[in-house]
């Protein structure tokens, strides 16, 4: 259940998004080896889980309890970083309905390919969704971290004020 003290106290939720990453991060890790439709399958249902956390830790980063507290509205340049980071949140989005869209997509298209299409080119498709879904990862990554990084900044200025 999710309990706030103050409306500048964070709310005590599950980390959706972390759990989503870390099965991403799993089914990546996974070996398609002769098993393309399952990778593809498991690659699909992570990117299934990825999808609707990110939209709801968007949601949260931007409500009044989110990224920066309203009192962090009078700091200018960490109001503008965590503008930033919310607009990523809408293009790692975008990122991630496409790649989910293109696993499908290979899915499918497994379902259709006839017996004389070349292996070669099946793995090659399955290399260049790996890339992409290790970028989109990597993404997500480095956008949490950027979030942990500014909520670090503005808690170490808001100590720094009284000295």
């Amino acid at each position: 259940m999710s309990q706030t003290t103050s409306p500048s106290t964070r709310r005590d939720v599950p980390d959706d998004l972390a759990q989503a990453l870390e099965r991403l991060r799993q089914a990546l890790a996974d070996d398609p080896g002769g098993r393309e439709r399952d990778w593809l399958e498991g690659m699909g249902n992570a990117l299934a889980q990825v999808e609707p956390a990110l939209r709801q830790h968007r949601a949260l980063k931007r409500s009044q309890d989110g990224l920066v507290a309203k009192e962090d509205e009078t700091r200018p340049t960490i109001t503008r970083q965590a503008d930033k980071l919310c607009r990523e949140h809408d293009h790692l989005l975008v990122q991630v309905r496409a790649l989910r869209d293109a696993v499908r997509s290979a899915v499918d298209g497994l379902a259709t390919e006839s017996p004389s299409q070349s292996d070669g080119s099946r793995s090659s498709n399955l290399v260049v969704l790996r890339e992409q879904a290790t970028d989109v990862l990597s993404a997500l990554e480095a956008n949490r971290e950027a979030e942990t990084d500014l909520v670090l900044e503005s808690v170490n200025t808001d100590i720094g004020v009284g000295d």
